[in-house]
């Protein structure tokens, strides 16, 4: 759940610039006061509820990785999650986390260029997410290569991704 703020407004009373504001429900317009710091949010937050609609509980049959950029870990193995059920999906700091059943987590970084599509490749391929409910790609618009795939053990390596911040509205610390 999103922890929505009053929208800010400048002086002639228009959305102020520094206030990313987005689309959420039944045509609402909200602005996150996280979105402030993290103008990455609504969009990772819309990918994920995306996801959940998608993928939650189908299984994970291949993935195809279209450039050796991409992949930022050695251990586990990519092919220990083909076969897996998704258990679950959550955000750390900028990063998507698909959890498998298995205890494996793929955690996705697109950084500025990086974009997901369900069905249809649109732009430059990096990565296909192959489950029984349609395929998921990763796309990126540069050519910098920026975007990211992580894999991890449990609890544990997804927590060490994390690049500690506020996360879900809640504050780690003082600013």
């Amino acid at each position: 759940m999103l922890n929505i703020a009053p929208q800010v407004r400048n002086a002639r009373g228009r959305p102020a610039p520094a206030c990313r504001t987005f689309q959420h429900g039944a045509g609402q317009r909200f602005c996150d006061i996280l979105s402030l710091v993290m103008p990455e949010l609504p969009d990772i937050t819309i990918y994920l509820e995306a996801l959940e609609e998608r993928i939650l509980g189908r299984k994970l049959a291949r993935v195809t990785l279209k450039t050796p950029f991409l992949l930022r870990s050695v251990a586990p193995p990519l092919s220990s999650v083909e076969g897996q059920s998704v258990t679950g999906l959550r955000r750390v700091g900028k990063r998507i986390c698909i959890g498998c059943e298995n205890g494996v987590w793929l955690v996705l970084h697109l950084m500025i260029a990086g974009r997901l599509h369900w069905g249809k490749a649109r732009g430059k391929v990096l990565a296909l997410f192959e489950f029984d409910s349609g395929t998921l790609l990763l796309t990126e618009a540069g050519s910098q290569h920026r975007a990211s795939l992580h894999l991890v053990n449990g609890a544990d390596g997804l927590n060490a991704m994390d690049p500690g911040g506020s996360r879900n509205g809640e504050s780690s610390g003082s600013f």
